[in-house]
C-alpha cells in the first residue's frame, strides 16, 4: 500500500510552476504547449486523490497570483483539450 504523502504529484515535482504562461504566450494562448497539458493534467489527478490538501498546496504557492491569471487566461483559450 502506498503511502498518501507519496501518491501527490506535486510531492514529486512542482508541476504548479508549469501552469504559468510565459509573456509571449499571453498573446497568443494556443495551443497549449504539453509542458501546460501534463501540469493540468496532474492537478486533476491530485484535486482527485484529495481536493483539500492540493488546493491548500497551491494556494501556498509563492507565485500562486501568476500562475492563477495564467489559469484564467488558459480558460479562454480556443484549445479544445
Amino acid at each position: 500500500m502506498k503511502n498518501e504523502h507519496e501518491e501527490f504529484y506535486f510531492n514529486r515535482k512542482n508541476y504548479f510552476l508549469r501552469l504559468k504562461l510565459n509573456k509571449d504566450e499571453h498573446q497568443s494562448i494556443e495551443p497549449i504547449n504539453k509542458h501546460i497539458q501534463h501540469a493540468l493534467d496532474y492537478f486533476l489527478d491530485d484535486l482527485n486523490h484529495n481536493r483539500n490538501k492540493t488546493i491548500e498546496r497551491f494556494l501556498n504557492e509563492q507565485k500562486f497570483n501568476e500562475i492563477f491569471l495564467s489559469l484564467a487566461q488558459l480558460l479562454t483559450c480556443n484549445d479544445e483539450r
